[in-house]
């Protein structure tokens, strides 16, 4: 061991940073308590305790992997370490400076000091650098178009006349003279209406020790004039600040100022501040404003009373976090009102733009764009008319739109994709490089592990718990032993059993397991054990980021099984024991605005698809019928109209008074002793906000009495068999957990000859119309969900249950395997929604 007094291992995890991870080191999941993290590192420390060798080679192997397990769980198993890595990785650790972290705090609250520190660093390093920034302003004149298009006389020529009117580029240079002081020297340069002005201002900033600064300006034009500014802190939460300017008049003999600007700012609450400006002299004026700021509203009001310029305004921001910012903004003036709005979004990663329309009677329609790229502003004012007209209005709000799309479609999101690939292809290269280096690491680890294997097979016997064959990487349905793109992982996994059990509790790659190494990166990977337990030969297949635990009871097949442990909620993948849960958040949460929501998500035209998916259905009287997931009723209220419109009166069945008790059945468990139905119609759902809707609204219709609501499991319907002449749902197997199941219970209560009827949202075929498609979704659909519920979540996963639903050819093929007959699917809208058809025969 070194005897300087220097850590021997502090630099063995960090050249493999970007691949081995803490956790899959230890074999424990991210949320493992300190018990289990300490349980861990003695197990793996005494597993590869260096005294358990005498070579010397295999002594050396076995003290490397010893300090990578005691170099993880000095990490993992400090808190104040712990918090850092789980937010920022090893990167974060190496930085100075920080103060005490806490893993309560959260990961953003860690990133953010994070980058707190690293600006500080860098201020530091760029102190005596200078920092240059640049904008553009350019006023292009657009209203002779719209004059000619408002233009009476069919016989003019269209030939708009288009001009720049303003053209105005400054530049300035910042440059830092001691950490107190800054001077800066700045150029503008415009012409207008073919008359040129130009400036040059130096500037001077001294920061004082109270935090207070003052700064000076000089400028050199048509008229110099020096111009003097003060800011104080008095306390945390007030400022206040002065300003004024000399401008040389009469041949620079005479100086004279316009007078001078008084402010204060007071910070009312966390989010409410208020301000209030006051000018004296020439062009006098009292401001007040407020403003209130949060993460999803930004508001402020003003009033100003001025002999000049008196208005009152208000301008608000409601933000999209991820998507776009909405902007507002209402000014009354003297000569009338002015409004704008906008929106402005991040373009690219250094790229952000805008585009506000403002309307006003003394202005006209103008919209303005603007695009900021680091330190550079572009501004392009269009003036599109000189009065308000209707048609200027619409394009200059449609324009910016469609013009978005097409860039993003064309140009943002192929750069986006090439970067990204770009960057794929460099980790992979990097990866690559260090592959023959994590190869040899995890040979030499097996080597060692090797001679423990025999001591671990005579503690577990012949009924214990032995593998037989483990295999990572990318596996195949004819397993190849001597692919290059899979690994035997026999010999690690088999000294990892202890007492029978195999449990790697870890949901990173097991490429960072101890004797792993990822022998096909950029490919999908999957770990296949073969085991003894017990006498009796299982096979199992992992994901690569699912935990591992054996012997598993629910997988004693003697043939081949995958563990399907996770499953898709939206694009995430969850636990399934934990979909459902998730789901019932979900529609729980949107059970009151489901026909909203629906509206929404389908421009209001999921109505007309309901009205002839019952049409498709044909509904009978004399049928048993089944809506499963229909718990608002919304299918159901339309079958029992279906059927009243070719009924007389006299036929109709009376309602009872809404006292009488409609029919319910809680389905508690599989074993239960399944029912008959007790009404004509039933709809069954697993939520009971859903069904509370329902049942209210059936009351309403004046159904309350000819539907039997059941609180059931689309998978497992509480009913005998061969019960029900058509069964349908609506909207709702996107949402179950495992969608052959519903299938194959619905043929299990379905009688021979019965049909099941699927209306589902789907795949748009028309690329055209599936990119609108998916960018309305993306950007609309939440954000609205957002403002109309308050909830973004819950319509975010709407949305992505629809991409990962099985395309209509795809869902056909499941219905058959399910052994339905006449299987058909019709394209609704293009695609964007579709009725499937099956027959029990």
């Amino acid at each position: 061991m070194a005897s300087d007094g220097s850590d021997p291992y502090s630099n063995s995890l960090d050249r493999n940073d970007t691949e081995r991870d803490l956790y899959g080191v230890l074999h424990i999941s991210k949320d493992a308590d300190t018990i289990a993290i300490q349980q861990a590192y003695r197990r793996l420390t005494l597993l590869y305790h260096p005294d358990k060798h005498t070579d010397p080679r295999l002594k050396q192997i076995a003290m490397d992997l010893f300090i990578q397990v005691k170099k993880a769980y000095d990490i993992i198993n400090n808190p104040q370490k712990r918090a850092i890595y789980d937010a920022l990785g090893m990167k974060g650790l190496k930085e100075e400076e920080w103060e005490i972290i806490s893993r309560m705090k959260t990961a953003r609250e860690i990133l953010e000091e994070y980058e707190r520190l690293a600006k500080e660093r860098e201020e530091r390093r760029l102190k005596q650098m200078t920092n240059t920034a640049s904008s553009v302003h350019s006023t292009i004149d657009l209203t002779d178009m719209f004059n000619q298009i408002q233009s009476s006389n069919e016989n003019e020529e269209f030939s708009p006349d288009f001009k720049i009117t303003e053209f105005t580029i400054e530049e300035s240079i910042d440059i830092p003279i001691t950490s107190q002081d800054t001077a800066m020297i700045s150029a503008v340069a415009t012409t207008r209406n073919q008359h040129g002005t130009g400036s040059l201002t130096a500037s001077f900033r001294h920061l004082l020790p109270d935090l207070s600064w003052f700064r000076m300006d000089l400028t050199c034009s048509q008229r110099p004039h020096l111009g003097l500014r003060y800011f104080r802190r008095i306390t945390q939460k007030f400022h206040a600040s002065v300003a004024t300017t000399f401008s040389f008049i009469g041949g620079r003999r005479a100086i004279a100022t316009p007078g001078f600007v008084f402010s204060i700012t007071y910070q009312l609450s966390h989010h409410l501040t208020s301000s209030l400006q006051w000018k004296t002299g020439r062009g006098s004026f009292m401001k007040g404003a407020l403003q209130y700021d949060n993460q999803k509203w930004a508001i402020s009001s003003a009033v100003q009373l001025g002999i000049v310029n008196t208005f009152a305004t208000i301008d608000g921001a409601y933000r999209f976090p991820g998507v776009c910012n909405l902007r507002f903004s209402l000014k009354m003036f003297v000569f009338g009102p002015w409004i704008e709005y906008g929106i402005d979004r991040q373009l690219t990663k250094y790229t952000h733009g805008s585009a506000t329309v403002a309307i006003s009677a003394k202005m006209g329609v103008l919209l303005r764009l603007k695009f900021n790229r680091g330190s550079q502003v572009f501004t392009i004012p269009l003036p599109l008319s000189k009065e308000i007209l209707p048609s200027a209005i619409f394009y200059a709000t449609v324009t910016p739109v469609l013009a978005y799309f097409i860039l993003d479609r064309f140009i943002i999101q192929p750069y986006i994709r090439l970067e990204q690939e770009r960057e794929q292809k460099r980790r992979d290269d990097e990866a690559r490089e260090n592959q023959d280096e994590r190869r040899r690491e995890a040979m030499n680890a097996q080597e060692v592990l090797r001679s423990l294997v025999e001591q671990v097979k005579e503690k577990e016997g012949p009924q214990g718990l032995l593998i037989l064959r483990a295999h990572y990487g990318h596996l195949t349905s004819v397993m190849n032993e001597s692919s290059i793109k899979m690994i035997d992982v026999t010999i690690p996994l088999q000294t990892l059993v202890k007492d029978s059990t195999l449990k790697i509790e870890t949901t990173v790659s097991k490429s960072n397991l101890t004797g792993f190494y990822d022998p096909c990166i950029g490919d999908e990977k999957s770990l296949f054990i073969k085991y003894s337990f017990h006498s009796q030969i299982h096979t199992v297949t992992y994901k690569d980021t699912d935990p591992v635990l054996l012997p598993n009871r629910t997988l004693f097949r003697t043939h081949s099984t995958t563990s399907n442990t996770t499953t898709n909620f939206g694009y995430d993948q969850v636990p399934e024991a934990e979909k459902q849960a998730r789901v019932n958040q979900v529609f729980s949460s949107v059970a009151d605005k489901y026909d909203l929501m629906n509206d929404v998500m389908s421009f209001g035209i999921h109505r007309i698809w309901k009205d002839y998916f019952i049409r498709v259905v044909r509904p009978d009287p004399q049928w048993n019928y089944i809506d499963v997931a229909g718990g608002t009723g919304d299918i159901a209220f339309r079958y029992l109209k279906e059927i009243d419109r070719y009924q007389s009166p006299s036929q109709i069945p009376t309602s009872a008074t809404p006292e009488t008790p409609t029919h319910t059945y809680m389905a508690e468990s599989l074993e239960q002793t399944r029912i008959r139905p007790t009404s004509k119609c039933v709809v069954a759902d697993i939520n009971p906000q859903m069904l509370a809707v329902g049942k209210q609204r059936a009351i309403d219709n004046n159904f309350h009495d000819r539907i039997q609501w059941i609180e059931a499991n689309a998978e497992e319907l509480p009913f005998e068999n061969e019960q029900f002449d058509v069964y349908t749902i609506a909207f709702g197997i996107r949402n179950c957990t495992h969608i052959d199941r519903v299938v194959s219970e619905a043929h299990r209560v379905l009688k021979k000859g019965g049909r099941f009827l699927c209306l589902e949202f789907s795949q748009v075929n028309n690329t055209l119309l599936r990119y609108f498609y998916d960018q309305y979704s993306k950007t609309f659909i939440p954000p609205m969900g957002q403002i109309i519920a308050n909830d973004w979540k819950s319509y975010q996963y709407l949305i992505e249950s629809i991409r990962v639903f099985p395309k209509q050819t795809e869902f056909a093929d499941l219905i058959r395997s399910c052994q339905f007959r006449y299987v058909t699917y019709e394209n609704l809208s293009f695609g964007v929604a579709a009725i499937h058809s099956g027959y029990k025969l």
